[in-house]
């Protein structure tokens, strides 16, 4: 049956549709007139048809083809393609990326282990068996199911270096990995860079490789290096365990270990052809409902005024060299699911299963609404996001993204640029899974300035919850709810908003982060440094563990106001508990739930269905640390003035610095803190002023 759903955004203002109705079916003719009873077999052949008004009706089934569409709808009468759908609204038109490998299968024996063999003209780069994605012969092993346990990456050890490897693991293979792709999450981590191995022997613990590129922290060598991740694809001697493949291009072959032990039957396994299963370039008020994109996706260039929705595209995205980090004269194109342009509407998609991006919006004023997105970004690199926002540098980008769940990214889950988006009523977790040093929800610069992210729900991120990023100016965060993180939340910069969040955590982890020292002067920024941070922006009202400024002198900032911290306190466990129900109330005046005010919920209104299988996860806290509850509420207090402007050096204020701190405890810190807030709501003069004087 076909459910026709509404398409808010074109067919709100719109008179009733004049055009042609076509179909498609499996059954079908393409040298047919593409009537109800005589449709057309392809969809490419249906768009090469359409005209404004029209619409294009498909009937379940199996469609593997690329479709390139061409033409355009207008306001009043936009092209509708319409894919047929099961009683719960799923699609079951499946536009299909992959091919059936045709041929015999042959018993080989590859290094003592049993496989089969079958003649295959063209690399590939996915594999499906009986419609579950296989793995790539790697080391060490990882089957699709592990894709987010982190110990199946091999670890590096002390000494490594930029353009070195040094692991007692590889050691202990015997194998010589020389010409084998490493896929390396090292220094910084929140990258994760393809290479060729330049050099190894069998039995060394070390390997060599080209890196030319800066790193982002521009630190090349020393200890940080000593916890890098790393894995080996692309050699023979990878393929040892059920469920992996490798092509052996000298042989035109492909070698198979399938997951039973069994010869593949006829259909069994198959392998992606193509990239895209939609496109289009150019295009204005087009309609795309009830479309399963598999190994495969869609990609819409340049585009106005589109409506996708009620599509689930699955394993959409795959690529082994991670192109965003080859030098340019190496890079191809990323494959995205994407849409450029202005004033698109994408609702209610289902995106799962890439080792990039999930999905980016180009341009401005575009929406991205009730959908789910989630097990993307597998190596952890920063350029491949679960939700990517960005517009032209200087323009206000003013796209939405709201009411979606993200979840299982291995690296961020939203991460937007440029100015005055929105980011609302998301529901985004278990992100960091592949890397570190990022945040669940990841913003920056002045670029991103009037941009505001509210009323969304994160949790379970190996590194921060929401982040405002180096140099960020003007940016707002308002009633979030932030639980089980590394670190709460950040707000770099100045000029920013952030009031009614409710931060959750132990031991520190719940932890609102306001920096004011000077600006790092890194050396890719692109503006003016600040001399203070924070000097004019408004903290207020945020319910929290704790509010640290990294050992930097408390702030002398009126509008850090009104902030209710939890540390140590019976309250914060409970607080704990109901974010993990989800059964959240309100806690008096501050926080993200006020008394008085409606009771909110984030993420999408539904659920999608099961495959059948589930993914480990296993995955590795950005940092191992953990305040004690006195440490979580001792901070820093500046030297005094006159020691603070005086003609010592650096070294000896420093100095002077951590001896003044141990001179503090933990009460007069506390108290002298409570008369600060007091002080910046009060005129001089008053009994705040008197208080603090006398500490």
């Amino acid at each position: 049956m076909f459910k026709k759903a509404a398409c808010t955004l074109i067919f709100l203002n719109a008179v009733a549709l004049s055009g042609m109705d076509y179909a498609v079916s499996p059954e079908g003719d393409d040298s047919n007139p593409g009537t109800t009873g005589q449709p057309f077999r392809t969809i490419s052949r249906a768009v090469a048809v359409l005209k404004p008004g029209d619409s294009c009706f498909i009937h379940a089934g199996n469609y593997p083809e690329s479709v390139d569409m061409k033409f355009s709808g207008t306001h009043t009468n936009p092209i509708r393609i319409v894919g047929e759908v099961d009683g719960f609204g799923r699609p079951l038109v499946v536009l299909d990326g992959t091919e059936s490998i045709v041929g015999r299968w042959e018993a080989v024996a590859v290094k003592g282990i049993k496989a089969f063999a079958i003649p295959l003209n063209e690399p590939t780069v996915q594999l499906f068996h009986k419609g579950r994605m296989m793995t790539e012969a790697r080391w060490p092993d990882q089957p699709f199911e592990k894709i987010w346990d982190r110990s199946t990456w091999a670890k590096g050890d002390p000494g490594g270096c930029k353009g070195k490897m040094i692991s007692s693991d590889i050691a202990a293979t015997g194998v010589d990995w020389t010409g084998a792709l490493a896929v390396l999450n090292v220094g910084h981590q929140f990258k994760t860079w393809v290479r060729k191995i330049d050099r190894h022997a069998a039995g060394s613990n070390e390997f060599s490789y080209t890196l030319t590129e800066r790193m982002g922290n521009g630190k090349e060598d020393g200890p940080t290096w000593g916890d890098d991740r790393f894995y080996l694809i692309g050699k023979i001697e990878a393929l040892t365990s059920p469920g992996e493949w490798f092509y052996d291009d000298p042989h035109q072959r492909l070698l198979f270990i399938p997951p039973d032990g069994m010869e593949p039957g006829k259909g069994d396994v198959t392998v992606k052809v193509r990239d895209y299963g939609m496109t289009g370039s150019g295009l204005e008020h087009v309609v795309v409902s009830g479309v399963r994109f598999f190994g495969c996706t869609f990609n819409f260039n340049n585009s106005n005024h589109l409506v996708i929705e009620n599509c689930h595209v699955l394993y959409p995205n795959f690529s082994r060299l991670l192109n965003a980090t080859l030098e340019p004269g190496q890079r191809g194109e990323d494959v995205l699911t994407q849409i450029s342009g202005e004033h698109n509407l994408l609702d209610r998609l289902w995106i799962a299963y890439g080792n990039t991006s999930g999905i980016r919006l180009s341009g401005r004023s575009n929406v991205l609404q009730n959908s789910i997105i989630h097990d993307i970004c597998w190596n952890g690199n920063i350029n491949y996001p679960g939700v990517h926002v960005l517009g032209q540098t200087g323009e206000p980008c003013e796209s939405r993204v709201a009411h979606c769940t993200i979840y299982n990214s291995g690296n961020v889950g939203i991460l937007y640029r440029n100015r005055k988006n929105t980011i609302e009523y998301n529901h985004v977790y278990n992100t960091g899974l592949a890397c570190k040093d990022i945040a669940a929800i990841h913003t920056g610069s002045p670029e991103a300035a009037g941009s505001v992210t509210h009323h969304n729900w994160v949790h379970d991120s190996m590194g921060k919850g929401i982040r405002g990023d180096d140099q960020t100016r003007s940016l707002t965060f308002h009633h979030n709810v932030i639980w089980n993180c590394d670190e709460g939340m950040i707000l770099k910069g100045d000029f920013n908003a952030c009031y009614n969040n409710t931060i959750l955590g132990e031991g520190g982890h719940g932890c609102l982060i306001i920096p004011t020292r000077p600006e790092p002067q890194k050396w890719w920024a692109k503006h003016e440094f600040l001399e203070v941070q924070n000097a004019n922006s408004t903290f207020r009202d945020n319910l929290v563990e704790t509010i640290v400024y990294r050992h930097d002198p408390l702030p002398q900032n009126r509008n850090i106001t009104n902030n209710r911290e939890l540390a140590g306190q019976a309250a914060m466990i409970k607080l704990i508990k109901q974010a993990q129900e989800q059964n959240f109330s309100p806690f008096g005046k501050v926080g993200a739930y006020k008394l008085g005010e409606p009771v909110w919920k984030a993420g999408a209104d539904w659920l999608p269905p099961s495959l059948g299988f589930e993914l480990k996860i296993n995955a590795e806290i950005a940092r191992s640390w953990h305040l004690a509850a006195s440490a979580s509420k001792k901070q820093s207090i500046p030297l005094p003035r006159n020691l603070r402007e005086s003609r010592l050096n650096s070294v000896s204020k420093n100095k002077l610095q951590a001896l003044f701190d141990e001179c503090w405890t933990v009460e007069e810190i506390a108290a002298r803190r409570e008369a600060i807030r007091k002080r910046n709501e009060q005129s001089e003069g008053t009994e705040a002023h008197e208080v603090l004087d006398r500490i």
